[in-house]
């Protein structure tokens, strides 16, 4: 179980931010979200928003999700 903690700030509390994957599609909504279990491989995660007042806005991060192995502590 590989837990990772995705979190962004919006200067608009009432912001929604939904978040997703470039191989696993959708992962959540929300400021902050725990995601496990990615798909191994490479993902490109992107947290998008929009608000009454701001321009809709977007940022993309890389990840690499390993498998572990059995015998591994």
């Amino acid at each position: 179980d590989h837990r990772v903690r995705l979190a962004v700030a919006s200067f608009d509390p009432n912001a929604i931010v939904s978040w997703t994957s470039d191989r696993d599609g959708p992962l959540g909504e929300g400021p902050e979200i725990p995601v496990w279990n990615l798909t191994p491989g490479r993902h490109r995660i992107e947290a998008r928003t929009a608000t009454a007042f701001e321009l809709p806005v977007s940022f993309k991060v890389r990840v690499t999700s390993k498998r572990r192995r059995k015998d591994a502590p």
